[in-house]
């Protein structure tokens, strides 16, 4: 048989199948208003199937009650339970606290929460409990997503395409932390659990109303979670900013990717956590930028913690919004800052000199620069607006954030580079402004021709190539060096040295060219002809990390129209050798407590400054206690307590191509502490002085062991 709530009807309807598969006409049954969602369930244990109804106007569950014969198959509508939440838009019903009662879980679309009401023996229910949830909740279905035999809740938020998960405790309570949303595809309208795959562990799917998909995501058994979505339908969303960063501190660069679905759908930022294999995978949070069309992604610590934090542009909102790093959720919830009109890149600096950092954002439509003063707590003051030529793109920091370079976008003129120089507090003089190439859209700072000043690189978008101002010698000025052609429509340049000769190369993403150009420099500050590497589609920006720790730099390009990144992994000949070990750590130490115990390592850098690293059992030791010497070749453990007896080894490290670090990791030596400072005759080790250390040591002597 088939029940059906009717929304604009107010009623149930119930289609009574037949042998055949055919349906009866229906019988309406009246409920309350705006019925939106209906679940079968035998509510009294009579053994007849019972209705539970979502009514959306009414903010209640109404309960109509199956007939016994001759009636069977009939209802009657016996009463309305509050479920504490505005607009019930889903209703599911299981056993939340094993009483063998099913219980019914609501979502509330206007309220954004999740409402629990508890059966009890006679089919009605206690006072509803309420768990919040993400924005507009718009459907819930249960299942055991983490397979400890105890029913789940996933939630579909309309507004956030994102499901939340609420972990059962087995009393009808449940949990919300840890492990909680994952992504979807646009506006996710339903959702259910089932093993697609076969491996014994539920999967989601969730149909997404706004892009005309479903999302699958096949869940991980080993974690309890699940694995990225793959989406099947036109659904897609615009990826157009990427940026670099170690967010979870693991010592591995991550990376963050700002996107949104469509024009009315919100900023979001996904955070990718990197692996030492140069492999990344998704940390499930979402990740909003309070605003739309998050173009551009800076990266620092604004509130001094030493954990990254994020200034995102919102070119569609006319804001940028701050997330401050959170080791439990990837970030904070964003905090927005008025700009001026279409914010398009962010420049991160002390401009002031008070220590904190300070922010410089390009205003597209607005041509100005905006200046936000960090407070050193994370927060910003209000924008200060300085005026430059029409339609500025990008801007980079010079001198140590005393000045600004700003690529000036001329529409079909030719356009420029606008330099502010800083008046020593804070603010910035009248931009002086030189000729570039049609179009500049993007701008980088290096030192090209190893002079020990500042040079740089402009993405000439309408030109098709990259321009080149060197620093004049007085460091006040710039002179035009010549322009080099890259790929069809050029959006972002990114500078490192990717070849190893200690010499700065440029990458440059090409959006009709859907590749990259490689730029390779010479020492006199002019680069060699452009080579193009594959990348997805429209690419739009590009960030530098050593993402798989050969010491090499790799490239991140984020993908409009593919809706995804492409990394790519440096492959050149390794320039910079690893360090070598000429002399390994002992492979064992037997000692008492309260002695001391300890490595030493030699290690050759070739003609590069060295850093140590010792680890116990493959964790990081910290100088102080009883340890010493733990980021030098010596590790010194002074009174040695039977907690020490461990395996240590030493990461060893010197500075790679392009700002990486090439790392060796010693041999491990054991430590084994034995016996007590009393058994000073212990010979062999094993804790206890008897005849077999007599013989062992006799044995020692007469083969002339010392």
């Amino acid at each position: 048989d088939l029940a059906v709530a009717n929304y604009t009807s107010n009623n149930v309807s119930v289609l009574r199948g037949s042998p055949i598969g055919t349906f009866a006409p229906a019988v309406n049954y009246a409920t309350g208003r705006g019925s939106i969602s209906v679940v079968v369930a035998d509510f009294n244990a009579d053994g007849r199937p019972d209705l539970a109804v979502a009514n959306y106007f009414d903010n209640n569950v109404s309960i109509l009650r199956g007939n016994s014969a001759p009636n069977a198959g009939t209802f009657q509508l016996v009463g309305g339970y509050g479920t504490a939440g505005g607009g019930p838009w889903s209703v599911a019903a299981g056993d939340f606290n094993g009483d063998g009662r099913p219980d019914l879980a609501v979502a509330n679309l206007s309220s954004n929460n999740l409402s629990i009401l508890l059966g009890n023996a006679a089919g009605a229910f206690a006072p509803a409990v309420t768990y919040a949830t993400g924005t507009s909740p718009d459907f819930v279905v249960i299942g055991d997503v983490n397979g400890d035999g105890r029913p789940d809740l996933a939630v579909s938020s309309y507004a956030t395409n994102t499901v939340q998960f609420y972990t059962g405790n087995g009393d009808g309570t449940f949990t919300s932390g840890g492990f909680q949303y994952v992504l979807v595809g646009a506006n996710p309208y339903c959702v259910a659990l089932a093993d697609f795959n076969g491996d014994g562990t539920p999967d989601l799917a969730a149909a997404n109303y706004g892009g005309g998909s479903v999302s699958i995501l096949l869940g991980n058994p080993a974690a309890g979670t699940f694995l990225p979505m793959v989406l099947y339908g036109p659904d897609s969303y615009d990826v157009y900013s990427v940026a670099v960063g170690d967010f979870n501190g693991d010592g591995h660069p991550d990376f963050v990717a700002g996107f949104d679905f469509d024009l009315n759908d919100p900023g979001q930022i996904d955070l990718s956590y990197g692996s030492p294999d140069g492999t990344f995978h998704e940390s499930g949070f979402p990740i909003f930028t309070g605003g739309f069309f998050p173009v551009f992604i800076a990266v620092g610590d604004f509130n001094g913690d030493g954990r990254p934090d994020l200034a995102v542009a919102n070119s569609g909102s006319n804001n940028i919004c701050i997330l401050l790093g959170n080791p439990n959720t990837g970030f904070s919830p964003p905090v927005t800052y008025a700009v001026g009109a279409v914010p398009i890149s962010i420049a991160v600096a002390d401009f002031d000199g008070n220590q904190s950092l300070d922010l410089a954002v390009t205003n597209r439509d607005s041509n100005t620069v905006s200046i936000l003063f960090g407070n050193g707590n994370g927060t910003f003051q209000a924008a200060v607006n300085y005026p430059v030529p029409v339609h500025p793109f990008s801007v980079a920091v010079l001198n140590f954030g005393r000045d600004l370079a700003v690529a000036t976008n001329g529409d079909l003129d030719p356009g420029g580079v606008s330099i502010l120089r800083g008046d020593g507090e804070g603010g910035f003089l009248p931009p002086v402004n030189y000729l570039a190439g049609f179009g500049p859209i993007s701008i980088v700072v290096g030192d090209f021709n190893g002079d020990g000043r500042q040079d740089l690189a402009v993405a000439n978008s309408c030109g098709n190539n990259v321009s080149i101002l060197l620093g004049s010698p007085d460091g006040t000025s710039f002179r035009a060096a010549g322009s080099y052609a890259v790929g069809q429509i050029p959006a972002s340049v990114a500078v490192g040295d990717f070849d190893g000769n200690q010499t700065l190369d440029l990458a440059v993403v090409n959006s009709y060219g859907n590749n990259v150009s490689i730029l390779l420099g010479n020492t006199d500050g002019t680069f060699r002809p452009a080579v193009n590497y594959p990348a997805g589609s429209y690419p739009n920006s590009v960030a530098v990390g050593d993402f798989n720790g050969d010491g090499r730099p790799d490239l991140v390009i984020a993908n409009i129209f593919d809706s995804d990144v492409s990394v790519l992994l440096n492959r050149s000949p390794a320039s910079y050798p690893a360090p070598t070990i000429i002399q390994q750590p002992r492979a064992s130490e037997f000692v008492q407590p309260g002695q001391t115990a300890g490595f030493s390592v030699v290690a050759n850098g070739h003609g590069r400054t060295l850093t140590y690293q010792w680890r116990k059992n493959g964790v990081p030791i910290a100088n102080g206690g009883r340890f010493s010497g733990a980021t030098s070749p010596t590790l010194t453990i002074a009174q040695a307590l039977p907690s020490d007896a461990a395996a240590y080894d030493v990461r060893i490290s010197a500075p790679g191509c392009g700002g990486g670090m090439v790392v060796t990791t010693s041999s491990p030596g054991t430590i084994t502490v034995i016996g007590n400072p009393a058994c000073t005759a212990d010979f062999n080790h094993d804790g206890a002085v008897n005849s077999q250390d007599f013989f062992d040591f006799l044995n020692a002597f007469f083969a002339g062991c010392p």
